[in-house]
């Protein structure tokens, strides 16, 4: 029984050569399996031959069928991220976009942006803008560091820079 479990826990290309040998013994004629000199371990073991085929199928079955479904599911939600970042980016507030304005005309897309400002905060908390570096030599009185706006975001606004008008109806 051990040996079985250990079976269900083989790699897939280990099983799929199982697979494929175990299928060959039982389809092949029964003329090239003597040519081969195995019609005695066909005769012999053909049950045990049997179940290694259906269970290795099942299991590469089972294997692909969950690798299309998860390459589905970041397909799908890849598309509807860049949906929701699209309508993200139209939401921003007056303050955001101007900052973002700013950073773009930048030839690094960076900017030295206070820490502690609610905006900074907030685009960073939506991953818009992003510090350059995990630690920082900050003056306590001018708690400043530079912050990179995020590939994403750039992409978007030089495909549709609308994203960027400001609605003067406020």
């Amino acid at each position: 029984m051990k040996d079985f479990v250990n079976l269900l826990k083989l790699p897939p290309k280990i099983l799929a050569g199982l697979a494929i040998a175990s299928g060959l013994l039982l389809f092949l004629p029964d003329k090239i399996i003597s040519k081969l000199y195995m019609d005695s371990l066909k005769s012999k073991y053909g049950f045990l031959i049997g179940v290694i085929f259906i269970v290795t199928i099942s299991i590469l079955t089972c294997y692909t069928l969950i690798v299309v479904g998860k390459a589905i599911l970041h397909t799908y939600n890849n598309k509807r991220l860049i949906k929701y970042r699209k309508a993200f980016l139209k939401k921003l507030d007056y303050e955001d976009k101007i900052l973002i304005r700013e950073m773009m005309e930048q030839p690094g897309k960076t900017l030295e942006l206070p820490v502690n400002h609610g905006t900074v905060i907030k685009l960073a908390y939506y991953n818009v803008i992003t510090p350059t570096g995990s630690s920082h030599l900050v003056d306590p009185f001018d708690m400043r560091i530079t912050y990179f706006l995020q590939p994403w975001v750039i992409q978007e606004i030089t495909v549709n820079p609308d994203l960027l008008n400001i609605n003067t109806e406020l």
